[in-house]
């Protein structure tokens, strides 16, 4: 998250003041979202999702290290490419594993309202307890972003290994 909010800044810092290269950024950020709403919309069924969420996940974590840890102009791009492309996978696979726990498709619903609108208020808690961080030390706000993601695909793994049934004998 911190990356979809601070990518043009970064880009910005490192690359000098060019905004047509902080734009190309954000157009990078679209692109990769886009792509990765439909990939996970065509992934095919017999992957299961317990499965492609901790994927998914390790393809956020290695592009926030790749952003913040590269200063070539390619590289950042790239991460930030793979950031749209976990944030809608990961939006996407989180919608359909919902509707294997959830008893009807009233109660899904109201609880992805409950999901999408958290997400929402989540996202602007963020950015206002973090901008005087995020002044201050930039680097610092991405590097807890990277531990948070490290905490996100723990839990996808936890939730994985409570998926996977063991055979009785």
């Amino acid at each position: 998250m911190p990356i979809s909010l601070y990518a043009p800044i970064v880009v910005a810092q490192k690359f000098g003041g060019a905004s047509s290269l902080s734009s190309d950024s954000l157009a990078v950020l679209g692109l990769g979202s886009t792509g990765g709403a439909l990939t996970a919309a065509f992934l095919p069924r017999r992957w299961p999702t317990s499965l492609m969420l901790p994927l998914v996940s390790c393809i956020g974590l290695l592009a926030s290290v790749l952003f913040l840890f590269s200063d070539e102009v390619s590289i950042i791009l790239l991460a930030t490419f793979l950031i749209g492309v976990w944030i809608w996978m990961t939006v996407t696979l989180t919608y359909d594993r919902l509707g294997e726990f959830l008893p009807s498709p009233d109660v899904h619903l109201r609880v992805w309202a409950f999901v999408v609108s958290s997400a929402g208020f989540d996202y602007a808690a963020f950015s206002l307890s973090f901008a005087h961080l995020a002044s201050a030390n930039l680097n610092l706000v991405l590097l807890i972003g990277i531990g948070v993601l490290g905490l996100q695909l723990i839990m996808e793994l936890l939730q994985r290994l409570g998926s996977v049934k063991v055979p009785s004998h």
